[in-house]
């Protein structure tokens, strides 16, 4: 289990990596940054984490087979932390960015794939 990425180009600029001891290599390098042109309001949006995805037909395949065969437990707290899991907290927003070979990141271009508002989601 790696700390950091093997892929470099994984690694998100100004980013802290938000690391969980039990997490699966295979799921995504989670950071957090301080602030992202994409989020307009903070007193809504308290938490940014971004990660880096690989979008080479390659990279797709290798997670293709591991998500088609991913298990999430429901449940209990204890057991979703076991398995390196985060509880979001009210105010987060998680943002994926597209790998690139020139590792030229532009926050700009991030889409969003999960936000946390009105209540906290484990």
């Amino acid at each position: 289990m790696a700390q950091t990425p093997s892929d470099p180009l994984k690694i998100v600029k100004n980013g802290t990596l938000w690391y969980h001891k039990n997490r699966d290599a295979r799921f995504p390098y989670l950071y957090k940054v301080e602030t992202h042109p994409l989020v307009h309001n903070t007193d809504v949006i308290k938490h940014i984490y971004v990660y880096v995805e690989d979008t080479r037909s390659s990279a797709m395949r290798v997670k293709r087979l591991f998500e088609k065969d991913l298990k999430v437990p429901l449940g209990p707290d204890k057991t979703m932390a076991g398995h390196g899991l985060f509880e979001l907290e009210e105010g987060s927003v998680i943002y994926v960015r597209k790998r690139r070979d020139d590792n030229l990141q532009d926050p700009k271009t991030d889409v969003v794939v999960a936000w946390v508002v009105g209540g906290c989601v484990k």
